[in-house]
């Protein structure tokens, strides 16, 4: 099992920077974010080789693009198709980078507000999406999110049948379920997964403000249980979304973020598959 540092920690950081503190604090891999200083789809491949080498030098693995392509709830035919060029992209960035795993943007609004056409794009749209990632040998995932159409254990599993390839499965956000224990317990680990394939791990209130790990309302001892049920062995992707301040640098929270998963994770039925 790998940590991996998800970039979106260090916003506002370029993506050198980023490598550099992933390589201080001794995470395996990363997860990289598509944003403008980071990874957006038109960053010349020039640059994603550099990125390559750096990597390969300081011995981290890229386990997932976080990227920014859809929604696709609402896109009609003509932006599809823009999106698709950018699946292909980040596809390409992908076989560079070493990296099996791309995020798609599903579609936005609770699952039980969405008009069945919204699904029925959502899913069209990702149909063709998984298609082209398929050419590249590559698997996309879709984010489970609170206030999009990936909000519950059954709307995430309805849009994968609706998709019905075997290349699109989940990154699994338990911190996006905090006021719903149904969502990210160990019964809804279990119904996921052999589609499960990428976790990420922040904390927060029940109000949703966002805290240190350790220092919210979410009980990842039941995350963890539900993981080791299915024998899961891939990324834990530490994403905090407690912004750097004058009072916590971004190193001090890194370094409090990977110490605090870790040893949770120590106390944890995971305890023997960490690296």
């Amino acid at each position: 099992m790998l940590l991996t540092l998800c970039t979106k920690v260090t916003a506002g950081t370029s993506l050198d920077e980023s490598i550099a503190v992933a390589t201080r604090y001794g995470f395996d891999g990363l997860e990289i974010f598509g944003l403008p200083e980071h990874l957006p789809p038109d960053v010349p491949t020039e640059e994603v080789v550099r990125y390559a080498e750096m990597l390969r030098d300081v011995g981290l693995r890229v386990w997932c693009l976080a990227t920014y392509v859809g929604p696709y709830g609402d896109a009609d035919a003509e932006k599809v198709l823009d999106f698709l060029d950018q699946v292909r992209r980040y596809c390409e960035f992908a076989d560079l980078l070493g990296c099996e795993y791309v995020r798609q943007v599903t579609a936005y609004g609770s699952p039980e507000t969405l008009a069945e056409e919204v699904w029925q794009r959502t899913a069209e749209g990702l149909r063709q999406a998984a298609d082209v990632a398929a050419e590249y040998g590559k698997r996309l995932v879709v984010e489970t999110h609170d206030r999009q159409i990936v909000e519950t254990v059954d709307s995430t599993l309805r849009l994968l049948e609706m998709v019905g390839r075997a290349n699109v499965g989940i990154t699994f956000d338990p911190g996006n379920h905090v006021r719903h224990a149904q969502d990210y317990g160990p019964e809804a680990v279990r119904r996921y997964g052999e589609r499960l394939w990428n976790v990420h791990v922040k904390d927060c209130s029940l109000g949703g403000e966002q805290r240190l790990f350790g220092e919210g309302d979410m009980d990842y001892g039941l995350v963890w249980q539900g993981l080791a049920d299915i024998g899961y062995d891939g990324a834990i992707g530490i994403e905090c979304h407690v912004q750097p301040s004058e009072e916590l640098p971004l190193d001090a929270l890194v370094q409090h973020e990977i110490e605090a998963v870790r040893a949770s994770l120590a106390q944890s039925p995971l305890a023997s598959r960490l690296g």
